[in-house]
C-alpha cells in the first residue's frame, strides 16, 4: 500500500488543476512489471470504475484487468476576449 503524503503546490495564474481518472490495463498476478498501459483517459470517478468492470467482466482466468487511478494535471485556463 502507498503511503499518504501531504503537499502544497501553487498554482500560478492562469491555470488550475483538473481531476480526473484513468483505466489501466494491467497484468492479474501481482508482478513487479506488470507492463501497464492507459486504455481511456480524462473520464469522470463513475465513468471510469463502469468501464473497468465492463472490461473486467470478460473470463475469470484473465491475465489481464483493469483498475482506475486518479489523475491530477495542470492546465492552463484560457482567458475570455472582451465583450461589448
Amino acid at each position: 500500500m502507498g503511503k499518504t503524503v501531504a503537499i502544497t503546490i501553487e498554482v500560478p495564474k492562469g491555470y488550475r488543476v483538473v481531476r480526473t481518472w484513468r483505466v489501466i490495463d494491467t497484468d492479474n498476478f501481482g508482478r513487479d512489471y506488470p507492463n501497464e498501459r492507459f486504455v481511456a483517459i480524462g473520464m469522470s470517478n463513475l465513468l471510469a470504475h463502469k468501464l473497468a468492470e465492463t472490461l473486467n467482466a470478460g473470463p475469470a482466468d484473465s491475465p489481464r484487468f483493469y483498475r482506475v487511478v486518479e489523475h491530477l494535471e495542470i492546465e492552463y485556463e484560457l482567458t475570455p476576449g472582451f465583450t461589448s
